[in-house]
């Protein structure tokens, strides 16, 4: 057989099968893309208090409780909570509607943190030419919550986490 029939043959053999072995299980992948690294601070999750006791996130309770209650509770979807000052935040599907849930945790706020969250107090945040619309209940800072159908008994939810 010639040589560069040969080559030729070998070739498409190797690039078929790293095909298929490059396009297989991607779940794996993104999953494994999602979990924050040593270095990446913007997603990761676990909190701690000054005696470096484990304190939960509260973010996770919320939607632990949320489904407590009767409610179906989405994935979480990605969030740049940094960009408006808080120290952590989810976005997911509540009853089939999305909201988006933030903590500021007092003791680890810069200034920008802190002027974002004096706003939210008041009902909204101003960042990069947009008035976001927020509710602040109970420690939590959520978004479009005003629009949701089941927003009083969400309230009610928030209400009953104890503040940290």
């Amino acid at each position: 057989m010639d040589k560069k029939i040969l080559l030729t043959i070998l070739l498409i053999g190797a690039i078929s099968v790293s095909m298929f072995t490059g396009c297989g299980n991607k779940k794996g992948v993104k999953e494994d893309a999602a979990k924050p690294t040593a270095t990446d601070t913007s997603k990761q999750t676990d909190t701690k208090d000054e005696d470096n006791k484990d304190t939960g996130n509260r973010l996770d309770k919320l939607k632990a409780e949320l489904k407590k209650k009767g409610f179906e509770v989405g994935e979480n979807k990605d969030v740049v909570f940094a960009m408006i000052g808080a120290t952590n935040g989810y976005k997911f599907d509540v009853n089939g509607q999305q909201i988006e849930a933030y903590l500021y945790e007092e003791n680890k706020l810069t200034e920008e943190g802190k002027e974002m969250l004096k706003q939210a107090k008041n009902g909204s945040i101003s960042f990069s030419g947009i008035n976001l619309k927020v509710d602040y209940i109970n420690d939590f800072v959520v978004a479009r919550l005003e629009e949701h159908k089941d927003k009083d008994k969400i309230i009610e939810v928030l209400k009953s986490i104890k503040s940290q």
